[in-house]
């Protein structure tokens, strides 16, 4: 069996603007129309898209967008530190490391939810995520949220954790819209030759897109799972099933004692969400097999003559925020995992985030032996389309 994990490195192999840089300026572009501002940071089409959107009157999709936007504290919080350069990298694992900071600094902070929430009160002599929390705290306005929820009395932790995660989840909505009804029209011009030869059985995509069905789902359409969810422009935002958040930080006991915060955690949000559990059930086919094999074969051919399942990951960092699901992948007896890297830069930066997923004894066993279950492979080129793939707008 054949299982091909992707990651956001491969929408960007294939030239989509899926950064988080590019979704900020989109944000901005289109709060800020008509003025130009972010246009050269753009992709062309994406500037026609935000100006096709406002022709005449505003469509409906461009109109949830700013009323998303509207008095939302996640936004205000990353577009000032975006605009003040505070973000020094523009990868989701960075995005999601932001709102780790913030999120784990209230959480170790706050007591008890039912205590009145008290602002960062400025950022003189604070460390550097003190500081964060200040200005975070500058972009938060409850008068409107008092106003939707009755509130006349000053507000509590618990509104504060509310208020934050609704916030997200319509930033998450401007996310869900931008992919699916702006990125996906954008053609696709270029394809992997290392993912034409995989011909994946199964697809667990760490991304909310299907640009694998656009490109190469035509000559084989294998089962996908969108472990994070799937963007859909057309459904309410309680509808929306993208999942948006952050790793585990707490520690031992401490995990199961400090709940507060869970909505922003990642495997909370898939039981929430209810974005499935079916990759588990291919390596669970992958182990079977494994173990029948085992047991049928001698000692003396059970080296050589095992057929192990092959799990290819693609353009994803191997970051810890995905740690539960890397580690039981890269864990599961009769895997052997094919780790595909862009350069040598990131070739050392997945060696190092392995390290801490599984520990360094553990990686110099599975990749450095005589029979290694993690290989790391470099990337071919990516090679033009003869046909560029385009969605019917």
């Amino acid at each position: 069996m054949n299982i091909l994990v992707i990651g956001n490195g491969f929408d960007l192999a294939h030239g989509l603007p899926t950064k988080y840089s590019d979704f900020l300026n989109f944000l901005i572009a289109c709060k800020s129309y008509p003025e130009d501002t972010c246009r050269d940071s753009l992709h062309e089409d994406v500037w026609a898209y935000i100006k096709a959107a406002n022709e005449d009157h505003l469509n409906d999709l461009m109109q949830e967008i700013l009323e998303c936007l509207d008095d939302n504290v996640w936004y205000n919080y990353f577009c000032m530190q975006y605009q003040k350069k505070r973000l020094q990298r523009d990868h989701w694992i960075d995005f999601e490391s932001e709102i780790k900071t913030i999120v784990e600094y209230f959480d170790r902070k706050i007591e008890n939810v039912h205590y009145g929430f008290k602002k960062e009160r400025g950022p003189e002599d604070y460390n550097i995520i003190q500081n964060k929390a200040f200005y975070f705290c500058q972009g938060l306005d409850f008068t409107k949220f008092n106003k939707q929820h009755g509130i006349s009395s000053n507000n509590t932790n618990n509104d504060f954790i509310e208020k934050t995660y609704y916030d997200l989840q319509r930033i998450v909505r401007c996310l869900e819209i931008y992919l699916s009804d702006c990125v996906r029209q954008l053609p696709l011009a270029k394809c992997s030759p290392d993912i034409q030869k995989i011909k994946p059985n199964a697809i667990l995509n760490f991304n909310y897109t299907d640009t694998y069905s656009k490109i190469y789902g035509q000559e084989l359409a294998p089962e996908i799972h969108y472990i994070h969810g799937h963007a859909v422009p057309n459904r309410i935002i309680e509808e929306n099933d993208m999942v948006l958040g952050v790793n585990e930080y707490w520690e031992d006991d401490s995990r199961d004692k400090n709940t507060n915060f869970n909505l922003y955690k990642k495997f909370v949000q898939r039981l929430i969400k209810g974005t499935g559990v079916d990759y588990k059930k291919w390596l669970e086919s992958i182990s079977d097999n494994y173990e029948m094999q085992f047991q049928r074969l001698s000692n003396n051919l059970k080296k050589t003559h095992i057929i192990k399942g092959n799990v290819y990951i693609f353009g994803h960092s191997l970051d810890a925020t995905d740690q539960d699901v890397l580690r039981e992948i890269m864990l599961t007896q009769g895997v052997r995992t094919i780790i595909f890297y862009r350069d040598k830069n990131q070739h050392a930066q997945q060696i190092a985030n392995l390290f801490r997923i599984l520990g360094q004894d553990k990686l110099l066993e599975l990749a450095f032996s005589a029979d290694p279950a993690i290989i790391f492979k470099q990337q071919q080129d990516m090679v033009p389309i003869k046909e560029p793939c385009l969605i019917p707008m």
